[in-house]
């Protein structure tokens, strides 16, 4: 039987959350992780979307010097716990790959199987 997607997961989470549980059997462990990865996924996508929107990726701080905007910094650190999330599943795909999300320099969030 197929758990039921944990209440207030936005549409990334609720992705991955379905396409894992329909290929999986997951431990109660592993369905925790697995919670904490989709919400993760939700983070970033809510982060990238305000980095979408902004106008530049540079702002100014407190003493008037340029800064990038603290969404990056967010969003990279979201990043890298929900790809360390996804690692300690060690769920392969049929060919052996785990699903990564990367965030490029320019802010673009790309979502792929990596080895």
């Amino acid at each position: 039987m197929t758990p039921r997607k944990p209440k207030g997961l936005g549409t990334e989470g609720a992705k991955l959350w379905k396409a894992v549980t329909a290929d999986y059997d997951l431990t109660p462990a592993e369905l925790t992780l697995l919670e904490r990865a989709a919400r993760e996924l939700d983070v970033i996508a809510r982060l990238q979307n305000a980095v979408d929107e902004a106008d530049e990726l540079w702002t100014r701080g407190s003493m008037g010097q340029r800064v990038e905007l603290p969404e990056l910094k967010e969003l990279r650190l979201h990043t890298a716990t929900y790809q360390s999330l996804i690692r300690q599943l060690d769920l392969p795909e049929d060919d052996g790959e785990v699903l990564v999300v990367s965030v490029r320099s320019t802010g673009e969030r790309r979502i792929e199987w990596q080895s």
